[in-house]
């Protein structure tokens, strides 16, 4: 028997899923653990590995051990960004998805880049936002 994980319209399955299941059947992105260190409405103060620090979405949060949805829009190319190593880059109409190992971080994030990365290559990231899930 099938369970209902979600009921909510198609654009806040997509920013705002339930959980981590939602979160990898409904766009891309990749689910990180993380550490929220402060709260505020509407925001938390995350640490993901390699103590990289930043504010992310969130409906409910507490201090302590958490999940963070990164989803390509929230990550652009900037060379002051975290340094990464290309994996794959294909095109995908209109952008070149690439996946990319960010130093430090444990998972491949997603991004689409509006040129091609060649695999092996280096590109630099910042991490604009996220969503914690709850």
């Amino acid at each position: 028997a099938g369970r209902l994980e979600q009921v909510a319209s198609p654009q806040d399955l997509h920013d705002r899923p339930a959980n981590a299941f939602v979160a990898g059947f409904i766009g891309r992105g990749v689910v990180m653990e993380a550490e929220v260190t402060g709260v505020a409405p509407g925001r938390a103060q995350v640490r993901l590995a390699a103590g990289l620090s930043l504010v992310v979405r969130a409906d409910t949060a507490r201090i302590g051990p958490a999940q963070v949805l990164l989803r390509p829009a929230n990550l652009r190319p900037d060379a002051d960004g975290r340094a990464g190593r290309v994996l794959s880059c294909t095109y995908r109409g209109g952008a070149w998805e690439a996946q990319i190992h960010l130093h430090g971080l444990g998972l491949p994030v997603v991004v689409d880049l509006p040129d091609k990365a060649s695999p092996g290559g280096h590109v630099a990231l910042t991490i604009t936002d996220g969503w914690l899930l709850p």
